[in-house]
């Protein structure tokens, strides 16, 4: 029984990450990158698009670290695609967070309930991995010839 409710979760958190990421990386993202020629734009862009959209599942109780969480996340996801140029990379850790924030105990709903230090190291955490994403992405820009285009 619980095995059926493991395979569940992980089922339906990749089922989300696989739609959330096509929709946000595979299309807004990238095309936001053709018009903006900027990847930091467009990954702020449609991280802020991504955390409002995530708004309605936010518990109450930690709701600006809750939300600067999935903002960060998005930024994440934004430059782990960009890098990797995989959306299958997006689509692994966005369901392994997803898995995480149910097992952790995350605030995904007012009906969970948060322990706030979790979730505090959890956003440090990612904005580490952000940090990192982005100081790999400007080494990566800074190595390309003057007339190569970023993926």
């Amino acid at each position: 029984m619980a095995n059926k409710a493991l395979l569940k979760e992980i089922v339906n958190g990749f089922i989300t990450s696989l739609n959330e990421e096509l929709l946000f990386r595979a299309f807004i993202f990238l095309s936001l990158v053709k018009i903006y020629g900027k990847v930091f734009l467009s990954a702020l862009s449609t991280s802020v698009l991504f955390a409002v959209l995530h708004m309605g599942s936010i518990s109450q109780d930690f709701f600006f670290l809750s939300l600067l969480n999935v903002l960060i996340g998005g930024l994440l996801l934004s430059y782990l695609y960009y890098i990797s140029g995989s959306i299958w990379i997006t689509i692994g850790f966005h369901t392994l967070n997803n898995f995480l924030a149910r097992f952790i105990d995350f605030p995904q709903s007012s009906v969970m309930h948060t322990n706030e230090l979790n979730l505090l190291i959890y956003t440090v955490l990612l904005f580490g991995l952000l940090v990192a994403c982005m100081f790999f992405v400007k080494r990566k820009s800074d190595a390309l010839p003057v007339s190569s285009e970023p993926k």
